[in-house]
């Protein structure tokens, strides 16, 4: 009876040996691997690092920064309307509103 016991054990662990060798060495791989790596992202306003409590994230090759961190960074009044779901900020010049959980706004440099 042990006899056959220890050939059961036997063939079992020959079996799951390379397939656990093979977890392993993927895992590792898939660990070190340059493109799994997430950069940290610092936003800075002029010259000062902005913090926020999410931080930003690449999303589809896009940087996406919370909303509210950098419109206050830059003087901006951020009002969230509840009944809405909607934030409304308003910065020196103008009001921008955004209504997605993701907003984009672009703004052309001026020249002096």
């Amino acid at each position: 009876m042990k006899g056959v016991l220890r050939d059961v054990r036997f063939k079992a662990l020959r079996l799951l040996a390379p397939v656990v060798i093979l977890l392993f060495t993927a895992s590792i791989l898939w660990g070190i691997h340059p493109a799994f790596a997430a950069p940290k992202i610092s936003v800075l306003v002029d010259g000062r690092r902005v913090s926020a409590d999410v931080p930003p994230f690449i999303e589809n090759g896009r940087t996406l920064v919370p909303v509210r961190a950098l419109a206050e960074s830059l003087g901006a009044k951020v009002i969230w309307e509840e009944k809405e779901k909607l934030s409304l900020l308003k910065p020196k010049a103008r009001r921008s509103s955004f209504k997605s959980a993701i907003a984009w706004l672009l703004r052309t440099a001026r020249q002096p």
